[in-house]
């Protein structure tokens, strides 16, 4: 670029060296298109480059190959695999080298072999293990599974004859063994710290012998077989000498035996203690399993299941229980039975027609009974036995609960000779008796297990149920509301109307004296109806209902009572003063005698009321203006409304009442 006037005076040397640039840049681009070569002298090259990776022997061999074709991609990978190869090389001769060690170890006397030996060979083949390069190597697997054996379980077992030993005479696991002897505390110690520390050295997860809890278990092995060395013991012996030895030893043998500089720690110990002590038993419940006594299977299973809460509750274990000795067979064998021995017990509840008044209590016993049995089983945190939770939950609650339900509604039991109160009494006890079931099963249904299980069958069926318990919940409740319920109403309505039979044939209303006394008694015909309801109320109101059901059906009678009254009576009679007054005292006493509660309120109760109120227009000198003929005609009564209070009744209804007191219906 020319940037002043002295670069303008030199231009002439600027363009020289241009062009000299340009000659040179001309003689490069010549030279490189004679180097394009031909496909056949492409073939040829590369035929060249493979023979020559052929001779290389070494990684120097590759950097003569670049010097003379360059930095090839081919060239970077043959160089990776011949380091890889030496490596592998390297860590073989080690490995032969250690294998030679391992075997002159394992050949040695037992006595000779010494923990410190062993670690340093442990940690060489370590390092072997860890780097992956003989991952797949036989010889590895050779060699660690020969040390494993040969040499730690060899010298483990060694020193745990003699510590077995010393474990039984220390009598640690009894009440003569103090805390306080700190000499043999500490060799007790010790040595189980040795044999901890030999059990890190296996390689092979399948090799693992937890040597020191062997030996901390050994006392209550002795114990165990000494005592129940034949099989004349019962079951439940074996779990309470169980149970009898943890509560005694575990947390002593946490408090010998702790070390946390090996990471011995509690919670190691506290869960392989329990682990290891289980063995023998295990040996006992695989023997015992085998038999064909049923009770002695039930018995046994039951104990399980028992066990395994107790230690996971009172021990906190969480460790490999008892239950996974059970197969899937003796589950299954153990589930028939439990299903079985429910239904005979629901059986016996349900064989007599005349047990049905007692029978809701003892189902609900029957419930409770069956579910504290199954708790134990319930709390067993083992995913494997959430099916067999699932069948118990169908196969005995919800059948029969949904069976006890099919008895309580096709039941008779009364007697040949029965009256229509009996019948009506029957039916109010089999609506007792399901609201009784009923509040029993959805107790159930709360149960933790319930709600988990109600999850577990959501997730697994994509549903939403509320509870696995809905579907009978809802069929009982569909029943009492439904069923039972518009039952009732019925069978109460058709005994009063029967009860009413006379007083409907009253036709002197109209003639009806004034009484003397202050109050006014109900009309004779009227006092059948009244004690009929009276006892009919009073059985109604001692059962075990929802309030809800006992206000309906109340409800319903009122509604059913007021039609009569209005009618049958009021709108097929003429009255006068006091026969009106007597009307509303045999309606109010019959009302009375459903025992209704103080806030209650019925529409057509009120209307009734209504009703009388307008009728009682005749009797007041200051309404004539509503008891004209034109006024009722026009059929607007807003003003009448307003002055009566009235709140229920149709515009309809009245302007029939007051057509009545125009018509000398009410004189």
């Amino acid at each position: 670029m020319l940037s002043n006037i002295d670069d303008l005076l030199n231009i002439d040397s600027e363009i020289g060296i241009i062009d000299t640039e340009r000659s040179a840049l001309a003689v490069e681009l010549n030279k490189a298109q004679q180097k394009i070569l031909s496909d056949s002298e492409k073939t040829a090259l590369y035929k060249n480059i493979a023979e020559r990776i052929q001779e290389c022997k070494q990684v120097s061999d590759i950097q003569q190959l670049r010097n003379e074709f360059g930095y090839l991609k081919v060239f970077d990978e043959l160089e990776q695999s011949f380091n890889e190869k030496n490596l592998i090389d390297n860590k073989t001769k080690e490995l032969e080298k250690l294998k030679h060690d391992v075997d002159k170890l394992s050949q040695e006397n037992v006595q000779d072999l010494s923990f410190y030996d062993i670690a340093i060979l442990h940690e060489n083949l370590k390092d072997i293990a860890d780097s992956n390069i003989l991952i797949d190597n036989p010889l590895l697997t050779l060699t660690l599974d020969t040390f494993d054996k040969r040499i730690v379980s060899r010298y483990a077992e060694y020193v745990s004859i003699d510590y077995n030993q010393f474990l039984f005479n220390s009598k640690w696991d009894t009440q003569n063994f103090s805390l306080s002897d700190s000499e043999t505390v500490e060799k007790l110690n010790k040595t189980s710290s040795l044999l901890y520390k030999s059990t890190k050295l296996y390689f092979n997860p399948q090799n693992v012998v937890m040597w020191n809890f062997l030996s901390l278990s050994n006392n209550f092995k002795i114990r165990f077989t000494y005592h129940f060395h034949n099989d004349s013991s019962t079951i439940n012996l074996y779990f309470k000498f169980l149970n009898d030895y943890l509560k005694n030893n575990l947390y002593k043998c946490i408090a010998v035996f702790e070390d946390e500089s090996i990471g011995l720690t509690k919670q190691i110990i506290h869960e392989e203690f329990i682990t290891h002590i289980l063995d023998p038993i295990r040996k006992k419940i695989n023997s015992t399993l085998l038999q064909n006594d049923i009770k002695t299977f039930i018995a046994l299973v039951s104990q399980i299941i028992t066990t395994d809460k107790n230690i996971a509750s009172q021990y906190f274990y969480r460790g490999k229980g008892l239950i996974s000795l059970v197969s899937d067979e003796s589950w299954n064998k153990w589930l028939q039975y439990e299903i079985l021995a429910s239904k005979k017990q629901y059986e016996a509840i349900t064989s007599s027609q005349k047990e049905l008044p007692h029978s809701a209590q003892n189902f609900c016993k029957l419930l409770k009974k069956v579910y504290d049995y199954l708790e134990p089983f319930y709390g067993l945190e083992y995913t494997e036995l959430n099916k067999l939770k699932l069948k118990t939950c169908s196969q005995i609650f919800l059948q029969l609960s949904s069976e006890y339900l099919d008895y309580v509604m096709t039941t008779d039991s009364l007697d040949e000779k029965h009256t229509k109160m009996d019948e009506l009494f029957q039916t109010m006890t089999k609506l007792e008796i399901l609201h009784v079931v009923q509040t029993k099963i959805y107790e159930i249904s709360q149960q933790f297990i319930f709600v988990e299980l109600t999850k577990l069958v959501n997730e697994s069926e994509s549903k939403r149920y509320v509870s696995i318990f809905q579907d009978v919940l809802n069929s009982y409740r569909l029943n009492m509301e439904d069923d039972l319920q518009n039952s009732i109403i019925h069978r109460m309505q058709k005994l009063i109307k029967d009860s009413l039979q006379n007083y409907f044939k009253i036709n002197t209303w109209i003639n009806t004296e004034t009484s003397s006394e202050e109050s006014i008694a109900p009309t004779a015909e009227v006092v059948n109806c009244i004690t009929l309801l009276k006892r009919v109320i009073s059985n109604f109101d001692s059962i075990e209902i929802p309030y809800e059901i006992n206000l309906n059906v109340k409800n319903q009678t009122v509604n059913r009572l007021t039609n009569y009254f209005i009618e049958s009576i009021l709108k097929l009679n003429k009255f006068n003063e006091q026969g009106l007054c007597q009307f509303e005292t045999d309606f109010n006493t019959v009302i009375d005698a459903l025992n209704l509660p103080d806030n209650f309120s019925n529409y057509q109760y009120n209307s009734f009321n209504e009703i009388l109120t307008i009728l009682r227009l005749k009797y007041n000198d200051n309404s004539q203006k509503f008891t004209d003929k034109n006024y009722i005609k026009n059929g607007e009564f807003s003003d009448l409304k307003q002055t009566l209070s009235i709140e229920y009744l149709e515009d309809s209804e009245i302007q029939d009442a007051l057509y009545r007191i125009l018509l000398n219906n009410i004189i």
